[in-house]
């Protein structure tokens, strides 16, 4: 009996850091994730935006990001851009495509680890693949 691995984002970027062991668990997993479902809460209470692990964070992940240190200084770098949101404004969002495109490059490592011979996931998988780009509104 193998047993399959159900999760999120969350369990995607502990494979992504290499921190998920063979039986498909990682250190810390119960408290991860209950700490994603209570940022959650508390974001959604707040009026925020959802406060959960992002696919995005692969990129600090392969930057060599992993204690959350990362998040911690990307915040500080956040406060001090907002001193320079009219200097950032002024590059044309076309400009920022090759950063994206190398954002999902990136990404893309987790399709290796699809199970494309089983239909149950080899369809939703490939149907968000391809919706995803031809579905995102500006």
């Amino acid at each position: 009996y193998q047993r399959r691995v159900h999760g999120g984002a969350l369990h995607s970027m502990a494979g992504h850091a290499g921190l998920v062991t063979p039986d498909g668990h990682f250190p810390g997993e119960w408290r991860a994730f209950v700490l994603d479902g209570v940022a959650i809460v508390i974001g959604a209470m707040m009026g925020t935006s959802p406060v959960t692990t992002y696919i995005e964070s692969a990129v600090g992940i392969e930057a060599g990001g992993r204690t959350g240190l990362t998040a911690v200084f990307v915040s500080i770098y956040f406060f001090f851009s907002l001193f320079f949101a009219p200097l950032l404004a002024a590059i044309p969002p076309w400009a920022t495509g090759p950063v994206l495109i190398c954002a999902g490059a990136l990404m893309m490592k987790g399709l290796t680890e699809i199970d494309w011979t089983d239909f149950n996931y080899a369809l939703p998988a490939f149907i968000t693949l391809a919706l995803m780009p031809l579905t995102y509104i500006n």
